[in-house]
């Protein structure tokens, strides 16, 4: 009935916005995702200030409209909307042949004259066959998409898209495809990033052979070396000889460490416990006479005595306690670091059963944080992290005194932007520990949006304080900050992302009764589209589910 109703509402404020299009009146129950769409775009047709990007929601439109199926309406939206026309055409091609109607697609394919948007749809159409299993029929479609994503001028562009047509091809098994399109990539660290995992699958997949070939054209040399221990963490699962002499020719003492860590860890899981023992050992010994940095130190002793927990309690505390002995070495200049490495080697020393050693360290770290001098943000931001592993560790009344800390710091954060940022950071962090001081804090990082000078700043962080306020429950607050922002295109973008966490959460009916309640044809669209987002995630999630 409640439905109904504001349907009837929403008809009478399009008449009164001069509104051309009929909205559907007879309807019980929740709507649907078409019908949303159908409201939003008749919602954005209603739109008469030219000073508003209308071409923009009508992008917004199509794109929904296509992933939700509805390839007539999304067709009927981009035929209007030239602005956008090839970018919606790939969106359109990739669902169709999603949904299995590939000669359409290919048709549509036809239409695209920008070479990005016709590697987005090459690549859905490979992807589609992928999905059932067509390696050989999806080939042709990569290497057009390889072709197309050559022609694009923008390094940067290009190696976003090389790296998509990557990542579908490893994902389906393609890895010859794929370390040729990795080859082509432009940035030496992407490419770095990409081969290596490339390596660790085959590695996964039991190809060691082919994983030691592909790592080897790694250029970047610390991501070769932790690759390296990645497969020697793979063999160690059937041949621990060869994994061995893997770990040990690793250069690097930091990645020689790392990958007999690795290695132990797979003898703890085979129940090697007196093996895994000995190797825990002789990386230990390198991790503390090893020449690197006393925070890289300080993390690979933690990242070792966490591996040594299960297979031997007392030795992992001692090597937790020279993890910290070496995080108290850094610098007055290091405190940020000190304070990070502190408090990670609290949580591992609480997961090990050391409560009164968590504790300690735990203090520490927080000292270590009061101490960073540089950068008040830096330090509210390590107290938060602080609190948050207090949190996981089941002390929520030392993280509760964490978070006053770090409200406190972040009183001396110079920049409005930065300081709001933080606030929220804590006011998160304050209700997940039941803080009721988590609604003052939002309020705090409300009074910095007027010094905001930046226009797009200012609106990411009223979404960012509006989206929070609405997570903590407090759905009223965060609609009156809608409502408080000067420009009409402000509140839509706040009343699109508030309906879609609204959503996201559950509410879908209140989502709907707020963006149906907005007067403005474009707030109301743009809620609609909020709206629709977030029933297409929830649907996207349950589908992976």
């Amino acid at each position: 009935m409640r439905t109904f109703l504001i349907i009837i509402w929403l008809i009478a404020c399009l008449a009164a916005d001069s509104a051309a299009a009929k909205i559907p009146t007879q309807k019980s129950g929740p709507l649907n995702i078409f019908e949303v769409l159908k409201l939003a775009k008749e919602s954005s047709d209603a739109i008469t200030d030219r000073k508003i990007d209308k071409e923009a929601i009508a992008r917004e439109i199509a794109e929904v409209q296509a992933l939700a199926g509805d390839f007539e309406a999304a067709f009927k939206t981009v035929f209007r909307n030239h602005a956008y026309y090839s970018m919606l055409l790939a969106s359109i091609v990739t669902a169709q042949a999603k949904a299995g109607n590939r000669t359409a697609a290919l048709k549509t394919l036809d239409r695209i004259k920008v070479p990005s948007d016709r590697v987005t749809a090459y690549v859905g159409l490979a992807e589609s066959h992928l999905l059932k299993g067509e390696l050989e029929q999806a080939d042709p479609y990569f290497n057009a998409a390889v072709e197309e994503a050559s022609k694009v001028k923008s390094s940067l562009d290009r190696t976003r898209l090389l790296r998509t047509i990557a990542k579908a091809q490893t994902h389906a098994g393609d890895f010859a495809g794929a370390f040729l399109t990795i080859g082509t990539i432009p940035d030496k660290r992407e490419k770095s990033r990409m081969l290596s995992k490339l390596a660790l699958t085959h590695a996964g997949e039991k190809s060691i052979r082919m994983a030691f070939s592909v790592a080897e054209s790694i250029p970047d040399e610390k991501i070769k070396f932790s690759t390296l221990g990645g497969i020697a963490e793979a063999q160690a699962a059937g041949d621990k000889a060869a994994a061995f002499k893997t770990a040990r020719d690793i250069p690097s003492d930091y990645y020689r460490a790392e990958a007999l860590t690795r290695i132990g860890a797979v003898q703890v899981k085979q129940d090697a416990k007196a093996d895994a023992r000995s190797t825990f050992h002789e990386a230990r010994q390198i991790a503390r006479s090893m020449n690197e940095e006393d925070f890289d130190r300080a993390m690979l002793l933690k990242s070792i005595g966490e591996a040594q927990a299960k297979a031997d309690p007392a030795a992992a505390i001692q090597t937790l306690q020279q993890a910290k002995q070496a995080a108290q070495s850094l610098k007055e200049e290091e405190s940020y670091e000190k304070a990070i490495a502190l408090q990670a080697v609290a949580e591992a020393l609480w997961n090990a059963g050391d409560d009164s050693g968590a504790e300690n360290a735990f203090q520490e770290a927080r000292q270590a944080s009061l101490d960073i001098k540089q950068d008040p943000y830096y330090r509210a931001a390590a107290l938060v992290t602080i609190a948050k592993a207090e949190l996981d560790a089941g002390n929520r009344g030392a993280a509760v005194q964490t978070l006053q800390l770090a409200f406190r710091a972040a009183q001396e954060v110079p920049t409005a932007s930065q300081k709001a940022i933080t606030l929220v950071d804590i006011a998160n962090a304050q209700a997940l520990a039941e803080d009721p001081s988590a609604p003052a804090t939002l309020q705090r990082a409300e009074q910095q949006i007027p010094e905001i000078k930046d226009e797009l700043e200012q609106l990411a962080i009223v979404i960012m304080i509006a989206v929070a306020h609405l997570r903590h429950g407090f759905i009223k607050a965060a609609l009156e900050m809608a409502d408080e922002v000067p420009k009409e295109e402000q509140k839509a973008d706040i009343l699109n992302k508030i309906t879609e966490a609204q959503v996201q959460q559950g509410d879908l009916e209140e989502a709907v009764e707020t963006a149906l309640e907005q007067n403005s044809p474009l707030v109301r669209a743009k809620a609609l589209l909020g709206v629709a987002r977030g029933m297409l995630e929830i649907k996207s999630a349950e589908g992976m589910g």
